[in-house]
């Protein structure tokens, strides 16, 4: 249902989908779930000839994160904040399967990587709402940072410096920390270019 949204006959309905997450969507323990899903998908990326379906999931990351967190913060709202170090392992541990996912050299996989950072930003910009944005950039930063720029394609190297000139102009840097954790990464890929460049 997510994917429809971006076919031009259907993408009228944002905005519905949009207010029924934040006016009427009551479900307060679905963030576990959706969360534990996209890690399964991003697990088994490499290991399965059936791609479409990750794909899917990954260019539906802005509507799967806008859930998860309407969902955390009715959460939050209900239990005064309880489990928020179990939230936080959860995203972590949903962007260390990500970096894993980044590192794998298969032409098979390549279509899904390239999803995946296409769209995470959105993602990124959800998570703000419940993280610290230093906190969400670090996460970000260090999963760009997982594939060497002298490995994989050209493409994804191309959708990785697009995801961090995205990283440099949404929420991350309004706040000082995340400016900083953001810029110092942004110059260290600059820096890696360029050398291998001179090579």
């Amino acid at each position: 249902i997510f994917s429809m949204l971006d076919d031009s006959k259907f993408e009228h309905f944002k905005p519905v989908i949009d207010a029924y997450i934040t006016g009427h969507f009551a479900a307060a323990l679905v963030h576990k779930g959706l969360i534990s899903c996209v890690k399964h998908l991003a697990d088994l990326c490499p290991q399965t000839e059936k791609q479409e379906p990750i794909i899917r999931c990954f260019k539906s990351l802005e509507y799967i994160f806008k859930f998860s967190i309407q969902s955390r913060l009715l959460f939050v709202r209900a239990t005064g904040g309880s489990n928020e170090d179990s939230f936080r392992t959860d995203v972590t541990n949903l962007f260390e399967s990500f970096a894993h996912l980044l590192m794998v050299q298969k032409e098979k996989v390549l279509l899904s990587q390239m999803a995946l950072l296409e769209c995470l930003q959105s993602g990124c910009e959800q998570l703000c709402r419940v993280l610290r944005p230093g906190d969400v950039a670090r996460l970000l930063c260090a999963l760009l940072a997982t594939t060497p720029c002298t490995t994989t394609t050209d493409h994804l190297t191309k959708y990785r410096l697009v995801a961090y000139t995205q990283a440099c102009s949404y929420t991350l840097c309004s706040d000082n920390d995340g400016r900083r954790v953001v810029v110092s990464s942004v110059c260290e890929q600059l820096r890696c270019h360029l050398q291998c460049k001179v090579e």
